[in-house]
């Protein structure tokens, strides 16, 4: 996949930081963020890009999908099932006040909008970046000290 222009929102200041492509290749999940000149975006949230003509295209027609999703906090790192049923994505405070937590959401259809989420008890720690196996586990990096480690926990 190459960087699309038409994947953005052409506004100053936002940026698409983080992208998830599903299993057919026709959909690719994003977070969208707003950055003011730090590190971190001050907001951040999930949002879907359709493959058109060759191209990936923002799709506002699917923000309705996330409407409980979304929040005040940053929403990223989605990762989605193959069958595009559950959702996992982080879910962090702006500035960072506290340890970013991984959280998953269902829907009974792939054009269904997801349902309300629930945070993944079992993960715990500074924790981003969660991705499915193909056994529907979930792996996820936890920082460790100063070094990131990789950890498996089964999705609720």
């Amino acid at each position: 996949m190459t960087l699309q222009a038409e994947a953005a929102p052409r506004i100053p200041g936002r940026v698409i930081f983080d992208a998830e492509l599903d299993a057919t290749g026709q959909s690719l999940f994003v977070a969208d963020g707003l950055f003011t000149g730090g590190p971190v975006p001050v907001s951040g949230d999930l949002r879907l890009a359709r493959l058109v003509d060759g191209q990936y295209r923002l799709d506002p027609t699917a923000d309705h999908l996330f409407k409980s999703i979304n929040t005040s906090a940053l929403e990223y790192a989605a990762a989605i099932s193959a069958d595009g049923l559950v959702l996992s994505f982080t879910r962090g405070k702006s500035p960072p006040l506290s340890p970013p937590e991984i959280w998953i959401a269902r829907r009974a259809t792939p054009d269904a909008s997801f349902e309300t989420p629930k945070r993944i008890g079992a993960i715990t720690g500074f924790v981003e970046g969660a991705t499915f196996a193909p056994d529907g586990a979930l792996y996820f990096h936890r920082r460790v000290g100063d070094r990131y480690a990789l950890f498996r926990v089964a999705a609720e």
